[in-house]
């Protein structure tokens, strides 16, 4: 009884080992036939040129929110902002505070090529307001989908899958960002944050549609520089 038991056991072994083996090899076969990118998607770049960026923060010590349901469309191939998609935080004097931007809206991208990229972006800034108060601009919070090393795949939020999207392509969509902001001046300071949208031609329509956009900061935010 104890040989059959373990001629059985090798037989079982056996077997497992050349069905995993079958399935590493379909897998292999898989991905050199048909597995890489499809024409018109977004290529990985070179290996090496990945930037991981972490960082944290501790107790959320503010949350500010904004929605919107006012429908806008936009063709602009430069970043615009929609109404109402801008809100402020503070952070207080002497300390460092990591600001994370939760943007959800409901968005058609339509239009466009069978050729060119038809993508519909989004991405969000985060900055000190001008002189007269006006959220105009920032910095791109982490990840900066539209700064080196990564402006050939920026960040899209909807796209028209080659021209084949109608204006009723109604889907919703979101997205977050985080950025640590230190503020070494002995006052309060008040920081805009702003989600804006464009799209790759000109040929393309971005409409965008109930916006809820949510900023909180963490006490003692760190990396994410």
């Amino acid at each position: 009884m104890r040989s059959k038991r373990f001629k059985w056991f090798v037989v079982a072994v056996t077997v497992g080992a050349v069905v995993a083996l079958a399935g590493l090899l379909g897998a292999a076969l898989a991905g050199a036939v048909g597995g890489g990118p499809q024409a018109g998607n977004q290529s990985p770049t070179a290996p090496g040129v990945r930037v991981r960026v972490t960082g944290g923060g501790h107790e959320i010590d503010e949350i500010r929110i904004v929605t919107q349901d006012a429908q806008f469309i936009t063709g602009s191939t430069s970043y615009v902002t929609p109404p109402g998609a801008l809100i402020t935080v503070t952070v207080p004097p002497k300390s460092r505070r990591l600001i994370t931007a939760d943007f959800t809206a409901e968005t058609s991208c339509f239009g466009g090529t069978t050729t060119s990229p038809n993508w519909c972006l989004a991405r969000i800034l985060v900055g000190r307001p001008s002189v007269l108060g006006a959220c105009l601009g920032g910095v791109e919070a982490y990840p900066k989908a539209d700064v080196s090393p990564d402006t050939l795949t920026p960040f899209a939020l909807d796209s028209s899958d080659n021209g084949r999207q109608t204006q009723q392509s109604f889907e919703g969509h979101a997205f977050s960002r985080s950025i640590v902001f230190a503020n070494a001046l002995d006052v309060t300071q008040r920081l805009c944050v702003i989600a804006q949208v464009r799209v790759t031609n000109r040929l393309l329509r971005f409409w965008v549609d109930d916006i809820h956009l949510r900023a909180m900061t963490a006490k003692d935010g760190f990396g994410l520089p």
